[in-house]
């Protein structure tokens, strides 16, 4: 590795970063001041800047004899352990007179993070244990209006994705679709107006942690006028201190 560092950093295309890299050596930034960042670079590399460097992430390494650079790394996941859970997914769609409908799903997972898997490092689900959905809507064919709104509920989870860890907050909202058939004369054509609201209420979620919410709505349950698809997450909030590599 140190090698290969010294390789890099000596090519005449890095010297701006070689410069810039080489301030890591200074001891006001915990350098040896041996003249190179070489060795700050790989410390960084293997330790991290708090336990979270490389030596500290289950890994493995490839170096096929056919390689390039058989000093390159290969970074990829590891399979160990094993868990067992057990959830649940429940929806319900009501008929109602006059033009009403009424729906509703809640799924549920009994484990949303295994700690110390294996003996070896935490895993985190990266979805809450408990999300809602409660629709309503109502059509009239007769004018070609439709409206519907729903209300979401998504449950506080722990997130552990790559460089990014921390805990997602729950957190609400309500959305609201409202549509229009324009009664043209030609019945070749159809135009729709279209008027679509979400989280009305401003309620924004919690900083997330640049990761899928885990959406686990039954499909079924779903309609082309319900908002049951997650805000994203903020991808600035809950990041690792990151290492050079």
């Amino acid at each position: 590795m140190t090698t290969s560092f010294g390789a890099s950093l000596a090519d005449p295309d890095n010297a701006q970063l070689a410069t810039f890299l080489a301030a890591l050596d200074a001891p006001t930034l915990g350098g040896n001041a041996n003249g190179t960042s070489i060795d700050e670079l790989v410390s960084l590399f293997v330790s991290g800047t708090a336990n979270n460097g490389a030596a500290f992430i289950p890994f493995g390494t490839i170096t096929p004899t056919q390689a390039v650079d058989p000093a390159a790394i290969t970074v990829t996941y590891r399979n160990f352990g094993s868990v067992t859970v057990y959830g649940l997914d429940a929806g319900f769609t009501y008929f109602a007179p006059n033009n009403w409908t009424l729906t509703g799903n809640y799924s549920f997972v009994n484990e949303d993070l295994f700690e110390n898997l294996g003996g070896i490092a935490d895993v985190a689900l990266n979805a809450p244990k408990h999300k809602l959905n409660i629709g309503l809507r109502y059509a009239h064919p007769a004018s070609g209006f439709r409206a519907g709104a729903t209300y979401r509920f998504r449950g506080e989870f722990p997130m552990d994705s790559g460089a990014y860890v921390g805990t997602v907050g729950s957190y609400s909202a309500i959305d609201l679709a409202v549509q229009y058939q324009l009664p043209l004369n030609n019945p070749n054509l159809k135009a729709t107006l279209s008027l679509n609201g979400s989280n009305l209420l401003d309620d924004r979620p919690p900083p997330g942690v640049c990761g899928s919410a885990g959406n686990r709505t039954p499909r079924n349950q779903r309609s082309d006028r319900e908002f049951l698809v997650d805000p994203p997450p903020d991808c600035a909030s809950f990041r690792r201190p990151a290492f050079l590599c």
